[in-house]
């Protein structure tokens, strides 16, 4: 069988006479009779009834013909796909990078991304990523005690706050403790840095943190763009991590800790 003989049967099911099939197919009606002679021999059964007219499929040919169009159908768009990755215009991109940065430039560049190309997105996930303790004073604890603590996680882009939000609370719940995870979206700070205004962005996340830092043990920033704002930034008890991951890797150090005490 070849994709000839394919084309040959469906163009004869589909106009149900030889010669105006032969016509179309630019080649004379004998030698249309003879492929489908040929392929109906090969197969051991007849793809058209010849005593009706129009020309009518038998049972053999209707499977045949769905089998076929499936056939071509699957041909033309290999081809298609070939054509698109020799020019660069198909293929599969894998990024790697961690969830926070991934929650933050995702929901933007995918979908544009996808509009214009073909290409599979293939994401690996960092486990770890910077992470930015801010010096903490006298009481500095960490993890928040033993019978775990409250986290406030802060987010400038609403669209970040589900995904960190789950992502920290999962994390939580493998500690084995009890948190309290707090949300904060910081709306206008995301504003002034669309306008490139680093410095008020920043500023603005930096108060945040100062304000409400008393009444947490851990402050997350959900973005790896919130990162700067808590550079060397003076905190009395809560500490600051810049991102949901790099919170779980503290609180698993912290819980280490207390099992070696606990033993001793």
């Amino acid at each position: 069988m070849n994709l000839r003989e394919y084309q040959y049967v469906l163009k004869v099911a589909q106009l149900q006479n030889m010669t105006r099939a032969a016509e179309a197919l630019y080649i004379t009606q004998p030698s249309l009779s003879h492929y489908i002679a040929r392929v109906e021999e090969e197969l051991g059964v007849q793809l058209f009834n010849r005593l009706t007219t129009p020309l009518s499929l038998t049972p053999a040919g209707e499977k045949y013909v769905e089998t076929a169009q499936m056939i071509l159908e699957l041909d033309s768009g290999l081809k298609k796909e070939l054509s698109e990755i020799a020019k660069g215009k198909k293929g599969v991109i894998t990024l790697g990078m961690s969830h926070a940065r991934a929650s933050f430039f995702l929901p933007y560049f995918l979908p544009v991304f996808r509009r214009k190309h073909l290409f599979k997105i293939c994401i690996i996930f960092q486990r770890n990523v910077f992470c930015t303790h801010c010096s903490g004073g006298p009481g500095h604890d960490g993890a928040g005690g033993e019978s775990g603590g409250r986290i406030a996680l802060l987010c400038t882009f609403e669209g970040t706050r589900e995904i960190s939000y789950q992502l920290l609370k999962l994390y939580c719940e493998l500690s084995g403790k009890s948190y309290e995870i707090v949300p904060f979206v910081l709306k206008e700070a995301y504003e002034e840095a669309q306008k490139s205004n680093l410095e008020v962005h920043n500023q603005m996340i930096r108060e945040k943190i100062l304000e409400i830092e008393g009444d947490y043990d851990q402050i997350v920033l959900a973005q790896m763009s919130m990162a700067d704002s808590a550079a060397g930034l003076k905190t009395r008890r809560a500490r600051v991590l810049t991102s949901p991951a790099a919170a779980y890797e503290t609180v698993m150090e912290e819980i280490k800790k207390r099992k070696i005490s606990y033993n001793s």
